[in-house]
Parts: C-alpha cells; structure tokens; sequence
C-alpha cells in the first residue's frame, strides 16, 4: 500500500526456542514477577521482551533462541500508530 508499518508482538507470543530453531540473543536483564520471568533480549539493535517461567533459569548474560509466533505479528501504521490487522 506504500505505507511504513511497525510490527509488535506480545511478551507472551515470544517462545524459547533451541540451538537452530530461533535466532541467537544475549539476555540483558531480567525481572522476575513471581512465577513468571520477563526477559529482555537484544537481537541487533532492538530490545525485545519475552515472558517465561521463573522456573527457567535464565540469567543475565546467557544466550538464549527467541522463536517468534508469526501468527501473532500486530502490524501498525507507522505515522498514525493504528492497528492494521484485527
């Protein structure tokens, strides 16, 4: 359509993923919210955040494999900010 989109996903549709199966990222901070863990991760210049278990057991600095749910892409125009997809 000619137009610049954004594309979020939520915490909770980012998965981990084994060696091969998503892409490699270096997990800069974690939060712990009692059983659940939000993980901050970067893949090149973006930060995202994955939600997991607590009982995980990831940690600063580890390296985890993010598998991103295509299903669950939300695509926004990027100069209004609205939803393209419902």
């Amino acid at each position: 359509v000619g137009k610049e989109v954004v594309v979020g996903i939520r915490p909770e549709d980012i998965k981990l993923g084994s060696v091969g199966e998503g892409i490699a990222a270096l997990v800069e901070v974690t939060e712990l919210l009692g059983s659940d863990l939000n993980i901050y991760f970067k893949i090149g210049e973006r930060t995202y955040i994955m939600k997991t278990e607590a009982a995980s057991g990831i940690r600063i600095g580890d390296t985890i494999y993010p598998v991103f749910d295509g299903e669950k892409l939300h695509l926004f125009d990027k100069e209004t900010e609205v939803s393209l997809i419902y």
